[in-house]
């Protein structure tokens, strides 16, 4: 075997590896892997001890509602590793669930929404008192922004894999192998 085939077939594996793992790691952003979660309208503030319902639409590219098995509100205290998980149960329309939420103190809490797959959304941090109305404690980055990393990260190895293979295949065309 000469050397210029064992470059091409080196060039070649290199070209499937960059492919396989942009195929990995691209996957869901190339198969449309982000969602957006709205709240609806709170009907009674969240106080401490006490259960509060909170109802959310999970939307696929902040459109399409979509049914997903795994969903939640988790709580966590500000500060602290106090960590708490409400399940989100299917209720009325495709991509509307509800969590009954359970703030076992007062205080600064953070939460977010578990999505499923496609991952968690940030909703920012509240305070939440005894029996009066609950505030945003602080605006949190952009829900999105997660998501909008993880896709352009994602396209951006899906696009070098891309360029290998064409490299590939341009540098084959270039430099025939004779047949011995």
């Amino acid at each position: 075997m000469g050397t210029r085939t064992r470059m091409n077939g080196a060039r070649a594996l290199s070209a499937l590896g960059v492919i396989a793992v942009s195929l990995l790691m691209g996957g869901a952003a190339v198969a449309g892997g982000w969602a957006v979660t709205t709240l609806d309208p709170i009907a009674r503030p969240p106080v401490a001890g006490g259960s509060t319902p909170i109802g959310f639409t999970v939307r696929q590219h902040g459109a399409t509602p979509i049914a997903i098995d795994n969903t939640a509100i988790v709580i966590v205290r500000l500060g602290g590793a106090e960590r708490h998980v409400f399940r989100g149960r299917p209720d009325g329309p495709v991509g509307h669930y509800v969590s009954d939420v359970r703030f076992p103190t007062s205080g600064a809490w953070n939460w977010q929404v578990e999505q499923g797959w496609f991952g968690t959304q940030e909703l920012g941090a509240i305070n939440v008192g005894k029996g009066q109305l609950w505030t945003p404690a602080k605006i949190g980055e952009s829900p999105t922004t997660p998501v909008a990393i993880r896709s352009a990260l994602s396209l951006t190895t899906a696009a070098a894999g891309a360029w290998t293979l064409w490299l590939f295949m341009r540098t084959r065309r270039a430099h025939p192998v004779g047949v011995a």
